[in-house]
């Protein structure tokens, strides 16, 4: 799935005159970039299902800053969340927990042991809560919309931190699949809350770590560059207080190779 959020309503329609355009949102492309963008999306999606033409799927598993569709504006911004659910293994959809713990967190859906510490971390339906983007401090699923309509239930992790904490969530991989050198990419799907008070502090695209630790305590880490940053949420106003649309998701694919690139011999934490 791609998100343009600088196009409005009316730059999707070609049609309706001037009373269809969304002229109140900021840096909007309008409808000659919109269809650009569309186009060139359109056509790696038909290049991908139609004619099995894999290098299509680079247009969606990739950053979009790194990779995308020639002719779209270096500013214009393109969101993609991609899932591959053949051939994929799922470490925590974080929907289940497996033997009832008390501590949802303490297991992952795959059945693997959980670390991490997280200030307020805790596990919610992707469901603004009461229908606006206002951040109040006690609804943590501020700003999210993939749980819009009865019946949808998806969730995820959701958690806040300062620059100088040491935050981190770490998840066992099953010791069947511990040999990542059948592993193409590991992937995960990251956003920012919306006028949380960290989000409009940062002011910009978050990057973080990723670290691979293998049975030895050798550790390879990557932190995310340009291209997989996860990027603020569109700087939109309404539907409450503060600046900040919903929440931006992006996927974030690293290739296993580029995770085995440096190595430690400490481990990351005791």
């Amino acid at each position: 799935m791609c998100d343009v959020p600088q196009a409005g309503h009316g730059d999707l329609l070609d049609c309706c005159g001037e009373a269809f355009l969304d002229m109140n949102a900021p840096d909007l492309i309008g409808r000659d970039e919109t269809k650009l963008v569309a186009s060139g999306y359109f056509l790696a999606l038909a290049e991908l299902y139609l004619r099995n033409n894999e290098a299509g799927r680079e247009y969606f598993s990739r950053g979009s800053q790194d990779y995308r569709p020639s002719g779209i504006g270096p500013s214009t911004v393109v969101t993609n969340e991609y899932d591959q659910h053949q051939d994929t293994l799922m470490l925590d959809d974080f929907e289940t927990s497996p033997g009832g713990e008390a501590d949802v967190l303490a297991r992952s859906s795959a059945g693997t042991d959980v670390a991490y510490a997280l200030p307020h971390g805790t596990e919610v339906l992707m469901r603004d809560n009461d229908g606006s983007f206002d951040w109040s401090g006690d609804q943590p699923s501020n700003g999210m919309t993939h749980a819009r309509h009865d019946g949808d239930d998806p969730h995820a992790l959701v958690f806040d931190f300062s620059p100088d904490d040491d935050a981190f969530f770490e998840v066992g991989v099953p010791a069947e699949h511990q040999d990542f050198g059948q592993v193409d990419a590991v992937s995960f799907r990251a956003c920012q809350g919306t006028r949380h008070p960290e989000t409009v502090a940062l002011g910009g695209p978050l990057s973080f770590t990723v670290s691979l630790v293998d049975e030895s305590g050798s550790v390879a880490r990557i932190r995310l560059d340009d291209a997989n940053a996860v990027p603020p949420p569109y700087a939109r106003t309404g539907e409450g207080s503060g600046v900040g649309w919903g929440n931006e998701f992006v996927t974030v694919r690293l290739r296993a190779t580029d995770l085995s690139l440096i190595h430690i011999s400490e481990p990351t934490r005791p």
